[in-house]
């Protein structure tokens, strides 16, 4: 079955879990499987994500060996999550200065204009 971003979003408020806590709730018809996304910041570690996973189409959970094999993922895909939103913590930070330094050259060109000196 597909799920619709209506069911997701619906699932995802009221999915409240304690932070760095794996979440599994085998009852749970659309993600049974959640497991957390985990980094090291300073002396606490943050969850930056999770990784759901939906039932098998026979409605069976998944197997020990497939669970383990997404634990083990968890660790490098956590930390490329993190560059990723550092990455654009970063980008938007330059973004907003240039728009500011942007707004400061035009206010000192009409300045200048207003004058009677030649704008740059």
């Amino acid at each position: 079955d597909q799920i619709d971003e209506p069911q997701v979003a619906a699932w995802l408020a009221n999915f409240h879990p304690v932070d760095g806590q794996p979440a599994h709730d085998r009852a749970d018809p659309l993600f049974p499987f959640r497991h957390p996304l985990t980094v090291d910041r300073g002396d606490t570690r943050v969850t930056v994500g999770w990784i759901v996973l939906g039932p098998r189409p026979d409605g069976s959970f998944h197997s020990k060996d497939e669970l383990q094999a997404v634990r083990e993922a968890a660790g490098p895909i956590a930390r490329a999550v993190q560059i990723v939103l550092a990455r654009q913590t970063r980008e938007s930070a330059i973004l907003s200065e240039m728009g500011r330094l942007k707004k400061e050259m035009a206010t000192l060109r009409l300045g200048r204009r207003t004058s009677g000196r030649p704008a740059a």
